[in-house]
């Protein structure tokens, strides 16, 4: 995962006719512990159809009944599964990635990779404060409350209305994929970690 050119991001825009607006692309398969809904009632409450999630992944029942609720679907594009080795290029056409995790004991107990696909992607990311999520934002993504649509339909009107400052946020969150989440970073991590419960069990 890494920032494709533009050129061919473009180009993939144009193909699914997203050449125009600001999207929030969620990659994989829609279940209700996602967030969709959160994510679509922050778009309705904003109501700026230039504004619209983007779902790569089957269509499912749980997506198909948000198309057919009157109040999500001029925010919903439902392209389809992809193959797995095509998701970069789609999540390349995000504007911002967003994550809002409920607050339950499913969610605290996980760290969802997608992050971290998305920071190494260099896109702005919007999490909920729920497991790890406001540590490894810090300083470089959005933090909202869990269920909370309004706090997250102002967090991604920040974002969408100000271009610099979400080309920053991603930069930094790219930064910072690399410095701390890479495979030699968490080698290195690890390793350590490994070398302090050696030294004392031998101790």
């Amino acid at each position: 995962f890494r920032p494709p050119p533009v050129e061919a991001t473009e180009a993939l825009k144009r193909e699914y006719g997203l050449d125009s607006g600001k999207h929030i692309v969620f990659g994989g398969v829609v279940r209700p512990h996602k967030g969709i809904e959160l994510i679509l009632e922050a778009l309705a409450q904003i109501g700026r159809s230039e504004y619209r999630l983007v779902i790569v992944g089957q269509k499912n029942s749980h997506v198909e009944n948000l198309l057919r609720n009157e109040r999500f679907r001029p925010y919903l594009v439902a392209l389809g599964a992809s193959p797995k080795e095509q998701m970069p290029a789609h999540l390349a056409m995000a504007d911002a990635m967003v994550l809002p995790l409920s607050d339950n004991l499913l969610a605290q107990s996980q760290m969802p990779c997608k992050v971290f696909e998305a920071m190494a992607m260099a896109k702005p990311v919007i999490g909920s404060s729920v497991s790890d999520l406001p540590l490894v934002l810090k300083d470089c993504g959005l933090v909202v409350p869990p269920e909370n649509p309004s706090a997250l339909a102002d967090a991604i009107t920040k974002l969408f209305d100000d271009c610099r400052l979400a080309r920053e946020y991603g930069q930094r969150a790219r930064e910072k994929c690399i410095r701390e989440y890479s495979g030699e970073a968490t080698c290195a991590n690890i390793m350590g970690i490994m070398e302090q419960v050696v030294s004392r069990i031998t101790n």
